[in-house]
């Protein structure tokens, strides 16, 4: 398996608390699991939404570890981990009746071997990042996306991006699961992989590619790099919390990089 170094980042940003959990999970040498979650915003229990989510995402992935986990299993791992997720959503609001609502989006990248798959719900995106481009893998479920795009007035289609269609909150709202037709992926020796919470993303009714590839082309380290995607976030405008996960392949490192692959649940 191409080894990675992961780098991540997770800021309040101007919120009160931050309601993004996140999962850089690698049990084993052939296996890595990133998931990033953010707790939908102005709900009850946003932050404890996230954290449920990305807890089940845990359990199901460690489920699957009693055997040998195959490339042509990945689909299968990503369906069952959303479909967890949904019904541990389900599951604690029968618990405390008291709750109306709670929900969280969910966007999560499988590595087996060197090939993998990735699914989402919501608005949290996975992005591809070679030497000669920033490429989406994601698409965006909100009101925007689901209408015709032909609208005209830029406040009336901010406004509709932050509108989700589908989220992990006990429905049963199904993700994306990628890639479209093939079983899976393969990795080459140029991709490296970056997850983040929408409050990265300045302009959702545009796939941002082009401030995330400027910024990869600083002579910086890619914790430096994370750090200044963030600030740059933030300073432009960002309301939200901003959480961001960086996949570097070892093939594409560029200075003095330490090793932080980690086993780690945010909270």
């Amino acid at each position: 398996m191409k080894k990675f170094d992961v780098y991540f980042v997770s800021e309040t940003g101007k919120r009160e608390r931050n309601e993004d959990s996140y999962l850089i999970l690698n049990p084993r040498d052939d296996i890595l699991f990133l998931a990033v979650s953010d707790g939908m915003g102005g709900h009850q229990c946003g932050d404890i939404a996230s954290k449920l989510v990305i807890e089940s995402c845990q359990k199901t992935l460690y489920s699957f570890l009693d055997k040998r986990v195959e490339p042509f299993n990945i689909k299968s791992i990503l369906i069952k981990i959303f479909y967890n997720a949904q019904e541990e959503i389900r599951n604690h609001l029968k618990l405390y009746s008291n709750i109306k609502f709670m929900g969280a989006t969910l966007t999560c990248l499988l590595i087996v071997d060197n090939y993998y798959g990735w699914g989402n719900i919501g608005d949290s995106r996975l992005y591809k990042i070679t030497n000669k481009e920033v490429k989406l893998l994601t698409v965006d479920h909100t009101l925007v996306n689901a209408i015709d795009s032909g609208i005209n007035s830029a406040v009336v289609r901010e406004n509709m991006t932050k509108i989700l269609t589908r989220a992990i909150d006990g429905s049963f709202d199904e993700p994306d699961i990628f890639p479209d037709v093939e079983l899976y992926s393969e990795i080459n020796d140029n991709e490296s992989f970056l997850l983040c919470s929408d409050g990265l993303i300045i302009d959702r009714s545009t796939e941002n590619n082009e401030f995330i590839y400027n910024f990869l082309k600083s002579k910086i380290s890619p914790q430096e790099w994370l750090n200044s995607l963030v600030k740059n976030a933030i300073k432009n405008g960002s309301d939200d919390n901003i959480t961001v996960i960086y996949a570097l392949n070892n093939c594409r490192k560029r200075s003095k990089i330490f090793k932080k692959i980690i086993s780690f649940i945010k909270k």
